[in-house]
């Protein structure tokens, strides 16, 4: 049944006294007094011809048949009116997303979360670092040979630090000097396994270098990298045998 013709459109019929109606949908006679009905919101009433149906109209009785029909202008104005509605909804919800974003911005700088080193099973005394290059955990341990450093801190989850760049290389040699300190670092980089094959802490190949001149030159049997006491501008390697304990262990780790 086509649905602008469905019963429950209809509310009222009104038409000639005397002159019965019988509307098909529901086998119902209603006299009235006047041709005409009445919709529900949002519909009006037009006329069909329909033979079961007589009302007088415009004077003159004729075959009719009145159904409902959706009001095209109420309908237009409800589309804008929710339009509307939505459109201070959408505006609502977006200045509610900005305050959200700027309140996560405001946490970002503190993150007491992501900084604490005991949620990656590191010592609470490791020091958390956000540096251009990354973040990371660090701590200084007492000088050692470099099989100890490299033990150190991997039983502490961390390793030895490899630098993957001039800043971050520069970083790991400032950190020496911290407190009034002076101090060789260990790298966590060596050619125990091949000469001049130089790899990191999972015996991966390096790709950055920043070798002091003349070396590595592997005099009497180098086989580990640190980084000399710091000068300014000469943040440069050197090898050095595995069995020296001057140099620190500095232990790093990335979350």
């Amino acid at each position: 049944m086509n649905d602008l013709i469905k019963p429950e459109r209809f509310k009222a019929w009104d038409c000639e006294p005397g002159v019965p109606i019988t509307d098909p949908m529901t086998s119902l006679v209603q006299p009235k007094t006047k041709c005409g009905m009445i919709c529900e919101k949002g519909y009006i009433a037009i006329s069909w011809p329909h033979k079961y149906h007589k009302c007088r109209r415009n004077g003159s009785w004729t075959k009719t048949r009145f159904t409902c029909q959706p009001d095209i202008d109420s309908l237009l104005q409800n589309v804008e009116n929710l339009f509307e509605i939505q459109q201070k909804q959408f505006t609502q919800l977006q200045n509610d997303i900005n305050v959200l974003q700027n309140q996560v911005d405001d946490l970002e700088c503190a993150c007491p979360i992501f900084s604490d080193p005991t949620l990656y099973n590191l010592p609470d005394d490791y020091i958390y670092s956000d540096q251009t290059f990354g973040t990371f955990f660090f701590k200084f341990y007492e000088n050692m040979d470099w099989y100890s450093a490299k033990k150190t801190c991997e039983e502490h989850g961390a390793k030895l630090p490899v630098p993957r760049s001039i800043e971050e290389n520069s970083y790991f040699a400032t950190l020496g000097q911290k407190n009034g300190q002076n101090r060789h670092i260990w790298l966590g980089i060596n050619d125990i396994a091949e000469e001049n094959r130089f790899v990191d802490n999972d015996d991966e190949p390096i790709s950055f270098f920043n070798w002091m001149s003349g070396e590595p030159n592997n005099a009497g049997n180098e086989d580990a990298v640190y980084i000399p006491r710091f000068q300014p501008n000469n943040e440069k390697w050197n090898d050095l045998g595995t069995q020296h304990d001057f140099p620190y262990a500095l232990c790093v780790f990335y979350p």
